[in-house]
């Protein structure tokens, strides 16, 4: 076993729930090693057949691959949102760029400018000093 497992190998333990355990603890000791990662979970592939785990080790397997999906899919949608974020910041930048040189370049008042540009008067402010 994986160093730091413990004794999981309890009688009356589902071996679901202990191949579910081995596995989890396998990734947690491995962390972002996919080698160590790879080699553990290989391990465990061989000693599951002799005790006919296989069907059981390949079903939790894809049970902990569709979890970790999922957990991607979540990463993915906050990455979207931080890069939504991160564009609509961009363009109010860009407008305050273009509200300052259409107030200190072209004269306009920092109200023709907030209306033109559709920004809040409050975000011009500073700019027209």
């Amino acid at each position: 076993c994986v160093k730091g497992c413990g004794k999981i190998w309890v009688k009356g333990k589902d071996s679901k729930e202990v191949l579910k355990y081995l596995m989890r603890r396998i990734q947690e000791l491995t962390k972002d090693n996919s080698n160590e990662l790879g080699k553990y979970m290989l391990m465990l592939e061989t000693l599951s057949t002799n005790r006919n785990l296989e069907n059981t080790v390949k079903e939790v397997e894809n049970m902990l691959r569709d979890m970790n999906v999922e957990k991607g899919m979540v990463y993915r949608r906050g990455e979207a949102r931080g890069e939504a974020k991160g564009v609509m910041r961009g363009k109010l930048e860009g407008k305050l760029e273009s509200a300052k040189i259409m107030i200190k370049d072209f004269n306009l008042s920092i109200k023709e400018v907030s209306e033109k540009l559709d920004i809040p008067i409050s975000s011009l402010l500073h700019l027209g000093k």
